[in-house]
């Protein structure tokens, strides 16, 4: 009989699945959405059942874990020699991040939660923030009324594409953001919801199925994000040439490759019929597709052409402080703008000591889901490729996605096992 501490952790991570992509509504405070205060739930109660006992640390970790802890000590040194008004700011969301967001709550979760229920309720979160992307979307696209500026949120939700077009946001700080969540764990819950046919059979049924993986691709399409609509389908590519090196028969069938096939095809269809219908000559059609191939080809004179500037000023200046980096918060403090690449960003402000631990990390953990027979490896391999190539755009490092499925990976993989 699970105790009454086995029964909360389970029910709060579970939340903290759920809430992952609510980055920005119903957020308590900017620096803190709800999957924030739901982990601190989580940290509390784990160290209530520790001191009474109840709860050990987990055996879940791998070597390459070491290398995140020596990333924070490589941040906290590089806060130590080059201190600035923001340094213990962002130490703390090192820590918050790493320490506990990915190490502590690794070791809780392989504990706690069957690796089926961890994916079920991930795939439940996708379809509910994929409903609520398509009907915020639509009804504003529709009607003109925008129910963001009824949701409690941090941040004003009023990016449009061509001034048209509303730009979907679900939960998240920002649309960018809503692709990182679906090209990650999104992904993952995906293909999880063909496989999942446990519960009364509603799930095994394909007029379910494909309705829903339309919604959650269109879902995904009303972003309007150039990063994720390059780095996903670049991540399947990757995923599929890692593939032909190793065994995949436990992941994938011809069946579901039939399947996504036929969804991807359906969408292109009706989207064809949509532009057929809308732009009746080839400039009118570049006047759409223009803005979107620009930002992906960097060309743009708007977010594009800020980002590049910020590389270009990133790689100028990492030369100055290469080991030790310029000390973190450093930008913050100074008043300049963010690298928007989280590896620029780490590289500037926490110098070689702090990058090259993470870079190695994140090339390990790669390689220990190619290696592992893991059921949906290919999908936890493109997940994964998709949200470390989302970092090149954004500084944000503290949005969960990635992270989490690395979580989810490692508690799939060692309780499958157990079961071998």
């Amino acid at each position: 009989m699970k105790s009454k501490s086995n029964l909360l952790l389970r029910n709060l991570i579970c939340a903290y699945i759920f809430f992952a992509s609510w980055t920005d509504s119903f957020s308590l405070s900017e620096k803190l959405p709800l999957h924030i205060v739901i982990l601190g739930a989580i940290v509390v109660v784990f160290i209530i059942a520790f001191l009474n006992g109840k709860k050990n640390l987990s055996r879940a970790y791998k070597p390459e874990d070491f290398l995140v802890i020596l990333c924070f000590i490589g941040v906290c040194l590089s806060g130590l020699l080059n201190p600035n008004g923001k340094t213990v700011n962002y130490v703390i969301a090192y820590f918050a991040v790493f320490i506990i967001g990915y190490l502590l709550l690794k070791g809780i979760v392989a504990q706690n939660i069957n690796w089926q229920t961890l994916l079920k309720i991930n795939t439940i979160a996708l379809i509910f923030v994929a409903l609520f992307t398509i009907f915020e979307f639509l009804i504003e696209f529709l009607t003109g009324f925008d129910i963001q500026t009824f949701i409690p949120r941090e941040n004003p939700a009023r990016a449009t594409y061509l001034l048209r077009f509303p730009r979907a946001y679900g939960f998240a700080h920002e649309p960018t953001i809503l692709a990182f969540y679906f090209n990650t764990l999104g992904l993952i819950g995906l293909w999880k919801l063909w496989y999942w046919n446990s519960i009364g059979r509603v799930f095994h049924r394909y007029w379910l199925k494909i309705p829903l993986t339309l919604i959650a691709i269109f879902a995904w399409l009303s972003t309007f994000s150039a990063a994720g609509f390059v780095f996903l389908p670049c991540s399947i590519i990757l995923a599929n040439c890692l593939k032909k090196r190793h065994n995949f028969s436990r992941t994938i069938s011809p069946r579901l490759i039939f399947l996504v096939v036929l969804s991807i095809v359906i969408v292109t269809l009706l989207l064809s019929i949509v532009y057929l219908n809308i732009f009746q000559s080839r400039e009118i059609i570049n006047e759409y597709t223009d803005p979107l191939r620009n930002k992906i080809t960097l060309q743009s004179d708007g977010q594009a052409s800020r980002r590049v500037t910020a590389w270009i000023n990133s790689l100028d200046n990492i030369p100055k402080s290469p080991v030790f980096g310029r000390g973190v918060g450093y930008q913050s403090d100074a008043g300049l703008n963010s690298s928007l690449n989280w590896y620029l960003f780490l590289m500037l402000e926490g110098g070689l000591i702090s990058f090259f631990p993470i870079a190695l990390f994140l090339c390990i953990s790669l390689l220990r889901i190619t290696v592992s027979n893991v059921q949906g490896k290919l999908w936890f391999m493109t997940g994964f490729l998709a949200g470390a190539m989302h970092l090149l755009v954004i500084s944000t490092f503290y949005h969960p996605f990635l992270w989490i499925l690395l979580i989810i990976f490692s508690t799939c993989n060692e309780q499958q096992k157990i079961y071998e």
